[in-house]
Formats: C-alpha cells, sequence, structure tokens
C-alpha cells in the first residue's frame, strides 16, 4: 500500500474543514458546552500518545517516516506500542476529538 498524503495533512485538512463547519454551518440545537477540564484532558492524552510513540521509535532507532517504512530497523511492541499498534494516529485522532469539544458543535463531528 503505497502512502500518498502525509497523516499530518490529513488531520490539517480535518481540522479546517472543522473549522469550516463550525463557522458557516453551524447548526445551534447541535451545539454543547464541554466542560474545560475534559477538552485540556482530551488534549493532554493525545499529545502524550504522540510523543509517547515517538520516544518509543527514538529508543528503538527506527523510523517515523510514513513515506520511507523500507528504513524501519525494528518493530516496536513495548510501551505504548503494547496497548495501541498506532499511537501516533490515536493521538492525531484524539487532537481531532479535542478540537471538535472545544469548537463545540456536534455538526463538526
Amino acid at each position: 500500500m503505497k502512502l500518498k498524503v502525509p497523516p499530518v495533512i490529513v488531520v490539517a485538512v480535518t481540522v479546517f474543514l472543522m473549522w469550516v463547519i463550525e463557522k458557516y454551518l453551524s447548526v445551534e440545537f447541535l451545539a454543547f458546552n464541554a466542560p474545560k477540564l475534559i477538552i485540556i484532558l482530551t488534549s493532554i492524552l493525545g499529545i502524550v500518545c504522540i510523543v509517547l510513540g515517538v520516544i518509543q521509535f527514538s529508543v528503538k532507532k527506527t523510523t517515523v517516516n510514513p513515506h520511507k517504512p523500507e528504513d524501519s530497523t525494528s518493530l516496536v511492541s513495548s510501551g505504548i506500542y503494547s496497548i495501541s499498534r498506532n499511537p501516533m494516529y490515536l493521538g492525531m485522532l484524539i487532537l481531532l476529538v479535542f478540537y471538535g469539544m472545544y469548537l463545540g458543535d456536534g455538526l463538526v463531528f
């Protein structure tokens, strides 16, 4: 399977589309206010997943670049990778959920 668009670009485009939906297509009855503590904890959880994934790759001296899988030197299966096979993608998804809660519009989900 050939990766065509980097995951970070997919997340950035998704964030932009979420913002556009909230700004121009917002529906009042879908609006909500998430508690700030939940929003903060969600963002921290997403960042921690991403950082721990990158750290585990660094410890094993392998690449985090999805465009160069041939540069992989080992399979990482310890640490956060014993919980999730793709913690960096999980972290990005959690950050998207955080942003949706921050926007407070059910339509962005």
